[in-house]
């Protein structure tokens, strides 16, 4: 069996390598840019070969151009300079929030640096890209284009949700895959269905969540559940792998070429220096983030994500008094109570109008939804300073990946929210 594998991970790897994808060339790239003393100098001597351009057209060949360059929206990619040159032969799309298909080409460097630095983190955890993957995933995936490249990769996706549950888990537990990667959502709807039926899937080296907020109980119970440990991925179609997750706990920055920052809205700026394909200079990509450093050499870079939230329409909730707190505080909340009862499921606050909240659970807490929305309430009051009111409600979807706070107000339909934005 252990042979088949390696024969099977060895042909993915070759397939790669056929279609001029050199994913260890790559990943020892990665090693040697991390290795580096000086990084901004390699970077400032990529900026100048390359010269990307910024939103306005403006090639940017220096760090000191890099950081006045305007910021560049999806829209505005999507409408300008989403052009590729003529070297791009790989290409993939995201529909994202908007619902707006954002086009992305690469050539073969690019689409291999990011299989490098996907390797690269795989390794951290004792996996490599070519090992046998069980993907938890939105939506089944049909057609041929689907089945060839899951072939290639060497994966299974299953939807481990719905009429289906059991079937799919069932022929995940035969797969028997390596690793597990997927949505936090679904990754902890078939940890419930294996506890529930003293079921396991056999042979997991690693879990990798990504796409969605994962509170540090419900990963531990996924590590417990799965036993193996459980590594967050924060990345993006348009970039593939941003940071990951190390063994200490900490999302390392991990590929070389891409700029993170925190823009003055604390916005997640991205800039590609290799990129020539495409330029993406200071790119929005819609989330919110914090960074920080720490003495923490094991993976990538020392700089990492201590703080990442989803979209910035879901960064504020609003009180009736025309204030405004971070949604931030209902995962806390949450998490405390889940730790606090030792219990696990699957929630979102959405707001219903100023100072109102729905909350909807999945599965019923052990208490019942009704002692969780009270005891937010409580939370809110004492870490915010704010009355709330928080409102059970039913029907968890889960068609895609999902976030714990739904912003359904704005400045165009409520005053409070009004003051809230302006303030």
């Amino acid at each position: 069996m252990r042979l088949i594998r390696s024969f099977r991970c060895l042909l993915a790897r070759s397939l790669f390598l056929a279609m001029g994808l050199r994913i260890g060339y790559w990943r020892k790239a990665v090693e040697r840019a991390w290795a580096m003393e000086s990084r901004e100098e390699y970077l400032e001597s990529i900026l100048k070969k390359v010269a990307p351009r910024d939103a306005n057209g403006n090639p940017v060949k220096t760090y000191a151009e890099l950081k006045t360059a305007p910021i560049l929206t999806k829209k505005a990619f999507r409408h300008s300079a989403s052009r590729p040159n003529k070297s791009a032969v790989f290409h993939r799309h995201t529909a994202g929030s908007s619902g707006d298909p954002t086009s992305i080409w690469l050539n073969r460097q690019e689409l291999g640096r990011m299989l490098g630095v996907r390797d690269y983190c795989y390794r951290h955890c004792g996996i490599r890209v070519g090992d046998r993957e069980g993907r938890l995933w939105g939506r089944p995936e049909t057609g041929l284009k689907s089945r060839v490249k899951n072939f290639v990769l060497n994966r299974r996706v299953f939807h481990t949700s719905g009429r289906n549950l059991e079937k799919e888990i069932q022929e995940l537990i035969e797969w028997r895959p390596d690793y597990l990667y997927g949505y936090a959502s679904l990754l902890m709807e078939c940890a419930r269905q294996l506890k529930q039926n003293g079921q396991m899937v056999p042979g997991l080296k690693c879990v990798i969540v990504t796409a969605e907020t994962i509170l540090p109980s419900q990963k531990e119970h996924l590590s417990r559940i799965f036993r193996c440990p459980v590594h967050e991925e924060y990345g993006a179609s348009e970039f593939d792998i941003i940071a990951f997750e190390c063994r200490s706990g900490h999302r390392h920055l991990v590929n070389p070429w891409l700029l993170l920052e925190s823009g003055p809205e604390e916005q997640a700026l991205v800039t590609d220096v290799s990129r020539s394909s495409q330029s993406l200079v200071r790119y929005e990509l819609g989330d919110i983030l914090q960074l920080s450093t720490v003495d923490c050499p094991g993976l990538g870079s020392t700089q990492i994500i201590s703080l990442l939230e989803g979209r910035t329409s879901n960064r504020f909730a609003f009180t009736a008094e025309n204030e405004r707190f971070h949604a931030v505080e209902f995962a806390y909340a949450v998490d405390q109570y889940q730790q606090k009862h030792g219990d696990l499921f699957q929630f979102v606050v959405t707001q219903v109008r100023p100072g109102v909240f729905g909350l909807v659970c999945s599965p019923e807490p052990k208490e019942g939804t009704v002692s969780v929305a009270k005891d937010i309430e409580m939370a809110i009051q004492r870490s915010a300073g704010y009355e709330v009111k928080v409102e059970t409600q039913s029907g968890l979807e889960r068609q895609g990946k999902t976030s714990y706070f739904v912003q359904t107000i704005n400045a165009t339909n409520s005053g409070a929210a009004m003051g809230a934005v302006g303030s």
